[in-house]
């Protein structure tokens, strides 16, 4: 799967993104006590934060398990998930970063 865009929220405790694949849908990203998850929802993001389908689930190997920690090229490493552009930071759903 492909983002189409990607901004990333908020850098520790927790890492988080927010985007949309290229198939339309929204989708949260958020790393925090080691743990990673991917939400994804057609309906809209706030769909995709607080329910939505869930695309993965787990965490690095050697992680603490308190970190909230992560890169975009580790969190795109773990999920699969690919994005060709450059990560913004700030809101999502503006279009500003």
């Amino acid at each position: 799967m492909k983002f189409k865009t990607l901004v990333k929220t908020c850098s520790a405790c927790p890492s988080q993104w927010e985007g949309q694949l290229e198939d339309g849908r929204y989708v949260y990203i958020r790393f925090r006590w080691g743990h990673l998850s991917v939400r994804a929802s057609a309906e809209s993001i706030d769909e995709a934060v607080t329910g939505g389908e869930e695309l993965y689930s787990g965490g690095p190997d050697d992680v603490h398990p308190f970190d909230g920690v992560m890169s975009t090229c580790e969190m795109l490493k773990l999920t699969g998930l690919e994005y060709d552009g450059k990560t913004k930071f700030g809101r999502s759903g503006t279009g500003e970063s």
